[in-house]
């Protein structure tokens, strides 16, 4: 639900930047480094999330999931924008979600990490 929105969100800023980058020349260079990082984590995200789906690794998954927190936080400030709210609030349900015993006790069953 995140890893796909976020390559999206992040082709978007990557094609945002660079208009932004002839009016206000620092800002269209940070946005264009935030939305290849966005980019990336979406594609990880992906990754983890299919890895904690077949009960592989649960690990992945959070620590993907707090760098999306951080990123997220970090373009609300930069960006002056509420959206990444979302994102926000969805990452932090599947830390939750993650860190339940009854979520633990399904990866060891399968002989996954988790925390």
């Amino acid at each position: 639900m995140v890893g796909g929105p976020g390559i999206l969100a992040g082709l978007i800023e990557l094609v945002a930047g660079g208009p932004i980058g002839t009016f206000i020349g620092s800002l269209g260079a940070v946005i264009t480094i935030l939305s290849l990082v966005s980019l990336a984590v979406g594609g990880v995200y992906i990754w983890a999330g299919v890895q904690a789906l077949t009960g592989k690794n649960a690990k992945i998954l959070t620590i993907v999931a707090i760098v999306h927190i951080a990123l997220q936080i970090l373009l609300m400030i930069v960006l002056f924008g509420t959206l990444s709210l979302i994102g926000l609030a969805v990452s932090v349900a599947i830390i939750a979600l993650l860190l339940q015993q009854p979520s633990k006790d399904w990866f060891r069953a399968n002989g996954a990490p988790t925390f």
